[in-house]
């Protein structure tokens, strides 16, 4: 038994650092700046720019650079830490180049038309990845097949507003606190359970509603987990009810099944 805690004790450390770029709306308004644009009935205001009738966000570019380091106090010769599937080398690492288009509808207090495309290179890209596109439909290798690749995990169109919404195309999981997005997680590192115990995304159509200050319903129809087109496609069904302040990226409570 001490040989065995002799082996297994070890320490480590973790580092990461995260450049955002800066969000390019796809043209200026004199309803305001920025990517909700507040229409208070200025001249040249629209349909599309608010009207006077509240937030509406126009269409724009965002991104950032995302990478960090992992040292460990009992490496192996290769570099390898695992067993993970995304921080699992010892030593720098570039994470992710992250790209976004998209018209967010969730902002939005009208009903509008939008989406959203992601664009991911990284270390990374190997938690993005869906079988029938970066992956073929029966698991091997599709076009990445090197420690940096590149992925597509978001390609949706959107329709509603702030109380509620629809998602149609390829889009992230709502399972989980944690998302491949490095400005989604307080910790470079991940835990366990988002490795190995959930999906990272989904194509199918899912609909969130807000239920009053604190309740949000998400409920959809998915092809299972990471897959586009698999060699035996199955339908599932994905819900989650999430307790806590209104907009707020960190629920309380979340509920899924």
């Amino acid at each position: 038994m001490r040989k065995f805690f002799e082996r297994t004790k070890r320490w480590a450390a973790t580092g990461a650092i995260i450049i955002s770029l800066v969000s390019v709306s796809s043209a200026d308004s004199p309803c305001g700046e920025g990517p909700d644009l507040q229409c208070d009935g200025a001249a040249g205001c629209d349909a599309i720019g608010g009207g006077g009738l509240g937030n509406v966000p126009s269409w724009q570019f965002s991104g950032w650079l995302n990478g960090g380091f992992l040292l460990s106090s009992r490496a192996n010769p290769s570099g390898f830490n695992g067993a993970y599937n995304q921080i699992d080398n010892d030593g720098g690492m570039f994470n992710q180049a992250y790209l976004i288009l998209d018209r967010a509808v969730e902002k939005s207090d009208q009903t509008i038309v939008g989406g959203r495309f992601d664009v991911l290179f990284g270390h990374d890209f190997i938690l993005a990845q869906s079988r029938g596109l970066e992956v073929n439909p029966n698991g091997t290798s599709g076009w990445n097949n090197e420690d940096y690749g590149l992925a597509l995990p978001q390609a949706y169109a959107s329709v509603g507003n702030s109380e509620g919404f629809v998602r149609a195309g390829h889009f992230y999981t709502p399972i989980g606190y944690e998302g491949v997005p490095a400005t989604s997680n307080f910790f470079y590192s991940k835990s366990h359970s988002y490795m190995f115990a959930g999906p990272f995304t989904h194509r199918g159509v899912i609909g969130t509603m807000q239920v009053g200050d604190s309740v949000t319903v998400d409920s959809g129809l998915v092809n299972g987990w990471n897959a586009l087109d698999r060699t035996s496609d199955k339908g599932a069904f994905v819900n989650r009810i999430s307790f806590g302040e209104k907009n707020s990226p960190t629920k309380l409570v979340r509920w899924y099944g």
